[in-house]
């Protein structure tokens, strides 16, 4: 019996595993914003990039932040939008924005 019960065990652990393996986890931000506090508070750290469009702060978790700023793009005529720097950052204090990590800066930008 006491075999019967682990073998049943195990074959279920084995299909949790199998199905976690299969499912690709997405994480949704806390919040997000576009051209917001944060947004500001980097802006006026390092400036906006050339062709700049807009920015949109998503808070991942506690007071950290993934900050894309969007820039014009013109393809065959025609106008697009792409992410043309990207950063993470906590914000320390109300009115103070610490980058972690960031893309390569673009043109127009102070970094």
């Amino acid at each position: 019996m006491v075999g019967f019960v682990n073998v049943e065990w195990g074959i279920i652990f084995y299909r949790l595993i199998t199905i976690s393996r299969r499912c690709k986890m997405k994480v949704d931000p806390i919040s997000q914003e576009v051209d917001g506090k944060v947004c500001d508070l980097l802006i006026s750290m390092v400036g906006k990039p050339d062709n700049f469009k807009f920015c949109k702060a998503s808070n991942t978790y506690d007071n950290r932040y993934r900050i894309d700023m969007y820039v014009k793009i013109f393809k065959n005529d025609l106008e697009g939008q792409v992410i043309g720097w990207s950063c993470s950052a906590k914000l320390e204090s109300k009115n103070k924005l610490r980058i972690t990590s960031q893309s390569a800066p673009v043109s127009g930008m102070i970094i």
